[in-house]
């Protein structure tokens, strides 16, 4: 017997799951946060770094957690202590989550199945059928 859990943003996913390149699944979480992925990389071209916090830019988070992040779209969000990447991962069940870490301006998504079991690095390209564009895809 299955039961199918929503977490308010999709169907919740297990540790298990076998994430692929251009995951339909993976793709349609990954395209939530293209907005916030733009803005950040517009700071970037201006500043030759990302912000510290999101209130440096326009985007406001929903939540701010102390030692970890802000959560903006769904999405908990905290930059490298110089400033030169940064990290937004979402939850997608009780364990795994979907991750962009982006260092400059190459970014890279991956499926971390919070079980223990390695990260695996995905090619994703939420862009593609959208007006919105990335320099890191």
């Amino acid at each position: 017997m299955y039961f199918l859990f929503f977490n308010g943003y999709g169907l919740v996913m297990r540790s298990t799951y076998e994430a692929a390149d251009s995951d339909p699944r993976l793709t349609t979480e990954a395209r939530t946060a293209i907005s916030t992925i733009g803005a950040l990389q517009d700071y970037y071209k201006r500043h030759s770094k990302y912000p510290a916090s999101v209130n440096d830019t326009d985007l406001h988070p929903t939540t701010t957690i102390s030692n970890v992040g802000q959560i903006v779209d769904g999405w908990i969000y905290w930059t490298s202590s110089d400033g030169t990447g940064f990290e937004m991962w979402r939850k997608l069940g009780w364990d795994p989550s979907l991750v962009y870490r982006c260092t400059g301006t190459k970014g890279q998504w991956i499926f971390n199945p919070g079980d223990g079991s390695p990260e695996k690095p995905i090619a994703l390209d939420p862009w593609n059928g959208t007006t919105a564009t990335a320099d890191s895809k």
